[in-house]
């Protein structure tokens, strides 16, 4: 998948041993590395491209590339742009959090500038169970993602990224719904026990991790809907992640919250499509927020997982936490406008 990229993508060059995706041409600011195990097409390889990501790393499917091919990529981008340092974006995971902290731990030591940015915006898994290892990384690393690389092009040095990087994840909580487990190639259907008719599972992981609620039966898009905002934005002392000021509820004229429906692979268009729809009635009518940009896709899958995730943004609580010196220079619903030419956004 990552040659034909390269096939239908001419800006785009594949370093084969690493299975690093990156820029024909450098990039203008800091390069955004990001990556992770393969079977979530389009992330993260199909971000790569101006004003986005500057790489992407892929390991086997489900599985994080491997400490060597990070820190290839990591020395890739550094010879690519010298002098600039590499900020490195992967998702909470035990493999990502390993390989990625160890090559970023080996490049410093050998001179490089290099700063990391973990993504956990996973709200199912409770306070009390996730103050060790935190919280897992899904679908709002889109986001975070998207804003980095074009606050990399607006100028932002490595120490910048970093710290918007960290607000931003801040500010993100998605939860997960599905309908069934994905299939691994070359793994028997049995590896694990399927749901049962129309059963789902709220809070599903996007590698068949389980989730927090099994639903019997099956519900309508308006009552999983009303389930999954529960989670996201309700005022449960365990799983509050969002703050939100008053404030934040009158927002008009596109300046609210960041709304990302994500398809995790076995979705219909026309079933996400009405699910998205249901959802942007529940938070105006139940939560009083009216999203100022709404994106609805296929952006991080789960291989052929029929399910799908909400990811929230709270930018206006990003804006009020940068530091004085980065309030002129960051709007974070600018950055997520930003013209780029993707394969995958």
């Amino acid at each position: 998948s990552l040659r034909a990229l390269c096939l239908t993508n001419p800006h785009l060059t594949l370093h084969t041993p690493s299975k690093t995706l990156l820029l024909q041409q450098a990039p203008k600011g800091v390069p955004v590395l990001c990556g992770g195990g393969s079977g979530h097409e389009p992330f993260a390889a199909g971000y790569v491209a101006p004003n986005l990501l500057a790489g992407a790393v892929s390991g086997e499917v489900f599985a994080s590339p491997s400490a060597r091919q990070v820190l290839d990529a990591i020395r890739l981008l550094s010879v690519q742009c010298p002098g600039k340092g590499v900020l490195v974006l992967h998702n909470n995971y035990t493999g990502d959090c390993l390989h990625f902290g160890i090559a970023a731990e080996q490049a410093r030591a050998a001179g490089l500038q290099v700063e990391t940015v973990v993504e956990s915006d996973d709200v199912s898994v409770p306070r009390s169970r996730s103050q060790k290892v935190g919280r897992r990384g899904l679908a709002g690393i889109i986001l975070t993602s998207k804003i980095l690389g074009a606050a990399s092009s607006a100028g932002l040095s490595l120490s910048e990224l970093k710290l918007l990087g960290d607000l931003v994840n801040a500010s993100t909580g998605t939860i997960g719904t599905g309908l069934d487990h994905c299939h691994l190639p070359h793994t028997p259907a049995s590896a694990w026990e399927p749901l049962e008719g129309d059963d789902l599972e709220v809070g599903m992981g996007m590698h068949n991790e389980p989730g927090v609620r099994l639903i019997r039966g099956g519900i309508g898009a308006q009552e999983l809907a009303k389930e999954m905002l529960a989670l996201l934005l309700g005022e449960d002392e365990e799983r509050g992640f969002l703050r939100w000021e008053e404030g934040d509820k009158r927002l008009q004229g596109g300046e609210g919250p960041v709304l990302l429906v994500n398809n995790l692979g076995g979705i219909s268009n026309l079933e996400l499509s009405a699910f998205a729809h249901e959802v942007l009635i529940q938070l105006e009518k139940d939560y009083s927020l009216r999203p100022g940009r709404v994106y609805v896709g296929a952006f991080l899958t789960s291989l052929n997982s029929p399910g799908l995730s909400l990811t929230l943004l709270n930018s206006a609580e990003v804006q009020r936490a940068l530091p004085q010196e980065l309030k002129g220079k960051v709007n974070v619903l600018e950055l997520l406008d930003a013209e780029v030419d993707c394969p995958a956004w």
